[in-house]
């Protein structure tokens, strides 16, 4: 049965009666979530940005005299590091803390296996006095995190191409 003119002439104008209040809906949604960090789902959160100073000083390992040369200065020689196999070295300190923070990373290859690198920090730790979140230990993953003297030691150990790459970032609060 053919749709008579007028009753198609109504189901065009309703779906772009449709289509054009869609459009305002989205312009109006969008436009509150330019306002509103929450997208206009709760006008009380906001988000604040803050800026801070970070004296960022990378370390040129391919340029570096010496082995320990490597390592970021300010580091802590008692940190147990594979210096031949560095190839990411920095510090990040944040000055504008109360007491300024600085982050140490150093990430490195080496021969020995993950599960015997694991262990040597476990020891490491432990023996000097690193206190481990419930999560500190996890032997699964490979990682540990530990706390000493309000300074944290986090240690990733993973395999990759073939070798294992110990990934460090101690943080010292000053």
């Amino acid at each position: 049965m053919p749709v008579e003119p007028k009753k198609s002439q109504s189901i065009i104008f309703i779906v772009a009666l449709f289509v054009i209040l869609s459009f305002i809906t989205y312009f109006v949604y969008v436009s509150k979530m330019g306002k509103n960090s929450s997208a206009g789902l709760d006008n009380k959160v906001t988000q604040n940005i803050t800026k801070e100073n970070i004296v960022f000083k990378a370390v040129n390992v391919s340029s570096a005299k010496t082995e320990s040369d490597k390592l970021p200065s300010g580091l802590s020689a008692s940190i147990p590091v594979e210096t031949k196999g560095i190839f990411l070295s920095d510090s990040k300190t944040y000055t504008d803390r109360s007491a300024p923070v600085t982050v140490y990373t150093v990430n490195y290859t080496t021969t020995k296996s993950v599960s015997e690198k694991y262990g040597e920090y476990l020891t490491y730790m432990t023996k000097n006095g690193f206190v481990f979140s419930t999560n500190g230990k996890d032997k699964i993953n490979h990682v540990l995190n530990g706390t000493k003297d309000g300074n944290t030691l986090l240690v990733v150990v993973t395999s990759s191409g073939g070798k294992t790459v110990v990934q460090l970032s101690y943080t010292e609060v000053k």
